[in-house]
């Protein structure tokens, strides 16, 4: 069966875990970590996933930053926010910024599980009708 990729970028190492485990039970395959926004966007160049997963509050270069950069390498990247900041100027500037989604950390892994898979749905209609 074909999983998609996707890059977990988060500087704690529990929230990384977690993180996989539910991309795995949506059938994606974690084919990269990073631990902030710079190594992020390095590991995007590198293993080129379809989702990556960002966290806001990162060392070196935040979350924001990295999308910036991953949205100039690639302008049509999906990237879902995945953050525990629910203030909601971030949210609108994130949304601004090419993020397709914004999810709280403390929703339950169901809930992240949905959001995920909603997003990547979401994104391959999208591109099947570029086509």
């Amino acid at each position: 069966m074909w999983r998609f990729k996707v890059l977990i970028a988060d500087d704690q190492l529990d929230m990384r875990q977690v993180t996989k485990a539910i991309v795995e039970d949506v059938g994606g395959e974690v084919v990269a970590e990073a631990v902030n926004g710079a190594d992020a966007v390095q590991k995007y160049i590198q293993y080129k996933p379809h989702l990556t997963l960002l966290d806001i509050n990162m060392p070196v270069v935040d979350g924001k930053g990295a999308l910036r950069s991953i949205k100039d390498v690639n302008s049509r990247a999906c990237v879902i926010m995945l953050t525990s900041d629910s203030k909601t100027a971030m949210v609108k500037q994130c949304i601004a910024l090419g993020a397709r989604a914004y999810v709280l950390k403390n929703n339950t892994p169901d809930t992240i599980a949905r959001e995920i898979a909603a997003v990547w749905e979401g994104y391959l209609n999208q591109l099947s009708g570029l086509k």
